[in-house]
């Protein structure tokens, strides 16, 4: 295998009819309960350091967009996140961690279907 072969990468992805209604879905899913109830706990906010940063890392959802973890918007917005990240890391997985258990099963159903129906159909296996 030659250096990123086989490179998987794990997003956080919220749909929303406008940015704000994103971050409000992602702030009751896995990027907003999760992280602030669980994970952040650990110390896993070293994840969202900057190069160079010292102190302790804020943990914000904005935060997490920036560091490319939370991709929340429109679907016009995710698509734009995604193909930003495949042209920067040329991952060959994607995988999405869904806010099953965490939010409402309609909402989260309604989630994938776009992802499934509106933007993976650009990013042929």
């Amino acid at each position: 295998l030659s250096l990123g072969e086989n490179t998987g990468v794990l997003r956080a992805i919220n749909f929303g009819r406008n940015k704000q209604e994103a971050m409000e879905k992602a702030d009751r899913g896995i990027p907003g309960h999760g992280w602030r109830n669980f994970w952040g706990h650990h110390g896993f906010f070293e994840a969202f350091r900057y190069a160079g940063e010292e102190g302790d890392v804020p943990w914000t959802l904005e935060r997490m967009e920036q560091v490319r973890y939370l991709f929340a918007g429109t679907v016009s917005e995710v698509k734009d996140r995604l193909h930003e990240l495949c042209e920067t890391g040329s991952p060959e997985y994607l995988v999405v961690w869904s806010d099953q258990g965490i939010r409402p099963h309609n909402e989260v159903k309604r989630d994938l279907q776009l992802l499934g129906d509106k933007i993976m159909p650009e990013f042929p296996g």
